[in-house]
């Protein structure tokens, strides 16, 4: 087998895993070594991590803020390169398409703000991390304030955002 055919197998394997909170770990490992490895040159992470999220439209709140902290808390994106920060913005984007209209779910997710936030808490001033960390904040206040209404801890009470 030449390693073409056999990189196209195991980008068939993973493209086809079925990938849920347990294996998150390990996907982030092989993430991480796609620079180093051969077989890996060609993966496309980022297909790779959006379809993981197309996949999982019905999972759990928890679902979310694990695969936040697992593939977007890193230094894998140079904000410095237009076409990786529009990836990561598309990351985002469609990190949040999974919740932000299922109001408890993004209820949960807003709860979970500063665990979201932690492991960016160290980046150093004007790094990629603090970049990755402001694009996040800034789509979270946008995914806010689209939500048309601001709920306190009684769902009972519901105020509109034009007051």
């Amino acid at each position: 087998m030449t390693n073409y055919k056999l990189q196209d197998k195991i980008y068939d394997y993973l493209y086809e895993l079925s990938v849920d909170i347990d294996h998150f770990d390990s996907v982030r490992t092989m993430i991480s070594l796609i620079p180093y490895s051969p077989l890996l040159r060609d993966f496309d992470r980022q297909k790779f991590l959006l379809q993981l999220l197309q996949n999982e439209n019905s999972q759990s709140s928890s679902f979310y803020v694990a695969w936040f902290l697992h593939f977007m808390t890193n230094d894998n994106y140079s904000m410095n390169d237009d076409h990786e920060r529009q990836q990561y913005q598309e990351l985002i984007k469609a990190w949040t398409h999974g919740f932000e209209h299922d109001y408890s779910k993004l209820h949960v997710i807003i709860m979970k703000i500063d665990k979201l936030l932690d492991p960016f808490r160290s980046a150093p001033t004007g790094s990629n991390l603090e970049k990755c960390c402001e694009l996040f904040i800034h789509h979270m206040i946008d995914i806010c304030f689209n939500q048309g209404k601001i709920s306190f801890s009684d769902k009972s009470r519901k105020i509109p955002t034009a007051l």
